[in-house]
């Protein structure tokens, strides 16, 4: 899969699908210094972590603001990808390495200084 057959998937706006590429691209940089992910996923990460994190949307409670925490949140999956889809997530991302933590802070000042 890649983030064509993604957004066509699962319906998403052309902003919601640019923001899900830079974070892929973002992530791939970061790889390089930490392993966030398995280096083996990365050419599955559309399907392994896009789509796997994306199936849960449905499941969250609609109709008023929701609030969720991602522990162990590591390179953000599934809760950045939630927090990006999913208009009125408040998204809190728990994560004890303290390098891995800098990972999701870092996605998103840089998502946030983008809708701006």
């Amino acid at each position: 899969m890649n983030a064509d057959e993604f957004a066509k998937k699962a319906n998403v706006s052309q902003e919601t699908l640019k923001q899900l590429i830079e974070y892929k691209n973002i992530l791939e940089k970061w790889q390089l210094r930490i392993n966030l992910i398995s280096a083996a996923t990365l050419p599955e990460f559309w399907s392994r972590h896009i789509d796997d994190s994306a199936q849960l949307l449905p499941l969250l409670p609609g109709g008023r603001r929701s609030v969720i925490y991602d522990l162990g949140s590591g390179a953000g999956f599934p809760g950045l990808v939630l927090a990006i889809m999913g208009k009125g997530i408040e998204m809190h991302l728990v994560e004890s390495d303290q390098r891995k933590a800098a990972f999701p802070d870092n996605i998103a000042s840089i998502l946030a200084d983008h809708e701006e």
